[in-house]
């Protein structure tokens, strides 16, 4: 009963995993985020265009250590074509609320833009979890090791000696 197995093929300790690995990947990013954004700002530009960029370069980089580290998949320019439309989508939305939020309650822009972070945490969990959910394991990884406590390791080298699948080019 440990390690049942959920409609998705993987397990609640699995299930577990990403979701602790992807609050760590994304706190790097928005470390990033709201280091640029309190920069940008801190320099003149609008808190909307600020979020813009600060959102968009963060969100390049929790792509790329979401698919390494909490979904374990493949890269894959679909995967991150769609990736970006969602990001965007998001990320103008958010940035359209803080500056109607500022206009309507004059905080500093950092203060709003912490307060929609929890907010945006959430979708963009479900999101990255629906968009890999078919994408191709990382070399001698496969959804549900977690249970059986099997960690890939970072050469790409198959498990047991067997050929090691060819990484798609991007």
């Amino acid at each position: 009963m440990s390690g049942e197995r959920s409609a998705g093929g993987i397990g609640w300790r699995e299930h577990l995993r990403r979701l602790v690995t992807f609050f760590g990947t994304s706190a790097v990013a928005l470390v990033l985020e709201f280091a640029l954004f309190f920069v940008l700002t801190l320099v003149g530009w609008m808190p909307f265009f600020a979020n813009l960029v600060a959102s968009l370069t963060a969100a390049t980089l929790a792509y790329a250590l979401n698919t390494r580290y909490s979904f374990r998949v493949m890269k894959r320019p679909t995967t991150y074509v769609l990736y970006v439309v969602y990001a965007l989508f998001i990320i103008f939305s958010v940035s359209a609320v803080i500056q109607v939020s500022i206009d309507l309650v004059p905080l500093h822009p950092l203060v709003w833009k912490v307060f929609y972070a929890g907010i945006t945490f959430v979708l963009n969990f479900f999101f990255n979890a629906y968009l890999f959910r078919r994408e191709r394991a990382l070399p001698g990884y496969e959804p549900g090791d977690a249970e059986a406590g099997v960690v890939p390791d970072d050469s790409g080298a198959a498990p047991d000696g067997a050929e090691a699948p060819e990484r798609p080019a991007l």
